[in-house]
């Protein structure tokens, strides 16, 4: 039997050496369980509720597009761009010659749309308006002023209300909009509001923001 070693008899640096070489796997996972904690106290204690939930597919640079862009729309709302953040998902990519990816990103597209967590949507191409059949849009004019919706007019998409088979403004397209094209995020493209958005005041400023500029 092998003999245990007397502790009291080392020098200080021995024993750190002794309980290093044979618990040395014990202390590596109680520091790094410490430091998971620590990192989950951290988020929960400073997470905030996002501003906004925006998606925006196929954006001029979508390794590069950040939230960045709408700080101006909090300081103009009266958000404080230190602690009030938007929640941007700008990677999404639909490309007829990448199939697998746009495939991969549809799904995750209709997961985040289904969530109900999700305000605003953009795209280019034949995205909106097949959410719009679908009936996944707002009607804009529940939110935006008839004025605005009139300086609008042959850049709005309709959709049918199911119950009535009466047209409304679902989503507008947006060409050479300066918010848009000064954050790089696209030069033109589609812009609705989800019926399932959860932030009706922050879509309502924001929706005003955009529309006006």
């Amino acid at each position: 039997m092998e003999k245990k070693p007397d502790l009291k008899s080392m020098s200080f640096q021995a024993r750190l050496q002794y309980i290093w070489e044979y618990y040395k796997l014990h202390i590596g996972a109680v520091l790094i369980g410490a430091v998971l904690i620590v990192s989950v106290i951290h988020q929960v204690a400073t997470y905030r509720e996002p501003v906004l939930t925006v998606i925006m597919v196929n954006c001029n640079d979508p390794y590069n597009a950040d939230d960045s862009g709408f700080s101006e729309y909090l300081a103009a709302a009266g958000y404080d761009p230190e602690k009030d953040s938007v929640n941007l998902q700008a990677s999404l990519q639909f490309s007829d010659s990448q199939l697998a990816v746009s495939y991969q990103d549809a799904e995750v597209l209709g997961a985040m749309i289904a969530s109900g967590e999700t305000d605003l949507l953009f795209g280019t191409g034949d995205l909106i308006p097949a959410y719009a059949e679908q009936g996944a849009f707002l009607d804009l004019s529940s939110v935006v002023p008839a004025e605005t919706l009139a300086a609008y007019e042959g850049h709005l998409l309709y959709a049918a209300d199911e119950a009535t088979g009466a047209s409304y403004p679902c989503a507008v397209e947006l060409t050479g909009n300066s918010w848009l094209t000064r954050n790089n995020y696209y030069d033109t493209c589609y812009f609705g509001i989800l019926n399932s958005a959860p932030h009706a005041e922050a879509v309502r400023t924001f929706t005003a923001f955009l529309l006006n500029e």
